[in-house]
C-alpha cells in the first residue's frame, strides 16, 4: 500500500457513536480518533434524561460553562444546554485521554468552543430540537451540524438564500418529492463548512455550493486527485457550480437514527496527526495542576 493509500484510508469517517453522556462507548471513541483522527458522538436529551448524573456531578462537570447554566431560566433550554457541555467535555476527554474535569472549555469571539490547553484537537458542536452531536478531530479542522428530516419544508422555502445558480437548477431537475430533502443536506453541508471555518452565518451560502463526489476511487476534477468518496460525500464547488481545489476537505452527509441528519465538514492540515495525542503525553501533569489545579488530575 502507498503512502497515498494509508493516508487516504485514515481519511474514512466513522460512525456517529450514539451514548448517554456523561456514560458511553468511550473506549471505541477513543480507538476512533485513534485510527482515523475523528471521533463523532451523539445522544438525545431522552437518553440523557435517563442518565443524567446527579445535579452536583452536572454542575462540576460545566465548569466554567456553570454560571450560564444557572442563569437560564427554561428548564428545557437548560437541559439541553448541560447535556450538550457534558457530551463536549467526555467526547474531548475520551479523544485526549484524561477524565472529563481535566477539559476546560473555552469559546471564540464567533463562538466556537475549543478546549483549552489542548491544540492538538478541533471541536465543533451542534444540537436541534432533542439531539446534540460532537465531532472532535485531531488531523485539522471539523464542523458538524445536524437536523431532523422533518425540517426539510421549512428549508426549502430559503432556496434561493441557500443555494448558488447551479445548485438550485440541480436540486429543480430532480423529483419533485426529493427536493426538500435535498435542499436541506445542501443547507446542512454548509453549516458544517463554515463552522469548521469559524464563521458561521456570517458566511454567504451563496457564494459556494457542493456536488456529489464521484464514486469512491474514480478521478476527481480537481488536479486528477483520486477522491476516495463514500455515500453521502460531497465536494466543493465555487458559485458556477465548478469544483474547486479543495482537496485537503472532505465533506459528508449523514443519516442518523430517529429521521435525523447531520453533515460533517473536514480539513486535514499538514500539522494535524492520528498519533498519540493524549493530554498526558502533551502536557506535563505538574504544569497542568498549577495552572487548572486538581482538576488536570
Amino acid at each position: 500500500m502507498s503512502g497515498t493509500e494509508r493516508a487516504e484510508r485514515k481519511r474514512g469517517l466513522p460512525p456517529v457513536r450514539m451514548v448517554g453522556a456523561p456514560w458511553g462507548v468511550w473506549d471505541v471513541v477513543s480507538k476512533d480518533i485513534r485510527t482515523t483522527g475523528v471521533a463523532l458522538a451523539a445522544t438525545t436529551l431522552g437518553r440523557w434524561a435517563e442518565d443524567r448524573p446527579v445535579e452536583p456531578r452536572v454542575r462540576t462537570l460545566l465548569g466554567r460553562d456553570l454560571p450560564r447554566y444557572t442563569a437560564m431560566e427554561d428548564g428545557v433550554v437548560r437541559e439541553r444546554f448541560a447535556a450538550s457541555r457534558v457530551l463536549l467535555r467526555c467526547v474531548v476527554a475520551a479523544a485526549i485521554g484524561v477524565p472529563p474535569g481535566g477539559v476546560d472549555i473555552g469559546y471564540h469571539l464567533s463562538g466556537r468552543p475549543y478546549a483549552r490547553g489542548y491544540d492538538q484537537v478541533d471541536i465543533s458542536l451542534s444540537h436541534t430540537g432533542d439531539i446534540i452531536l460532537v465531532g472532535v478531530t485531531s488531523r485539522g479542522r471539523i464542523g458538524v451540524d445536524v437536523e431532523p428530516a422533518g425540517r426539510a419544508a421549512e428549508v426549502a422555502e430559503l432556496d434561493r438564500h441557500i443555494c448558488t445558480p447551479p445548485e438550485l437548477a440541480a436540486v429543480n431537475e430532480g423529483p419533485a418529492e426529493e427536493r426538500p430533502a435535498r435542499l436541506l443536506r445542501i443547507w446542512m453541508l454548509k453549516e458544517a463548512y463554515s463552522k469548521a471555518l469559524g464563521q458561521g452565518l456570517r458566511f454567504s451560502f451563496t457564494e459556494f455550493g457542493f456536488a456529489p463526489a464521484p464514486p469512491r476511487g474514480s478521478r476527481g476534477a480537481v488536479r486528477g486527485d483520486t477522491v476516495a468518496a463514500g455515500p453521502g460525500a460531497a465536494v466543493l464547488c465555487g458559485r458556477d457550480g465548478a469544483p474547486v481545489d479543495a482537496s485537503a476537505w472532505r465533506f459528508h452527509s449523514l443519516d442518523l437514527e430517529g429521521g435525523m441528519l447531520a453533515a460533517v465538514a473536514l480539513q486535514y492540515l499538514p500539522t494535524g496527526s492520528s498519533e498519540d495525542i493524549r493530554g498526558g503525553t502533551v502536557v506535563n501533569r505538574a504544569t497542568a495542576r498549577a495552572i487548572w489545579g486538581t482538576r488536570a488530575g
